[in-house]
């Protein structure tokens, strides 16, 4: 996929959730500091006036800052004992 597209975006989505939910490995730190290297790179960008790299890269941000929470209330129900996941 093209990056900044819609399609690189939801693969990119679905890499994260997959990398970052598993709750036998800590690794939601390396999330983070991904997110701050993209968010340093996305103002060099604006510095440098490439608006077009800049929006890309916010947008990348910005997909983190929404997925995270959905990363962490997934892990959180993952690591509770018994049937969970039944809702009954």
């Amino acid at each position: 996929p093209i990056y900044g597209s819609d399609e690189y975006f939801i693969l990119l989505e679905r890499n994260f959730k997959i990398r970052f939910g598993n709750i036998n490995l800590e690794n939601l730190h390396a999330l983070n500091r991904h997110r701050e290297k993209r968010n340093r790179q996305a103002i060099k960008a604006y510095i440098k006036l490439q608006f077009a790299k800049a929006k890309k890269l916010q947008k990348e941000v910005t997909l983190i800052d929404t997925i995270l929470p959905e990363i962490e209330a997934s892990r959180a129900l993952t690591t509770k004992k018994g049937a969970h996941y039944l809702n009954i």
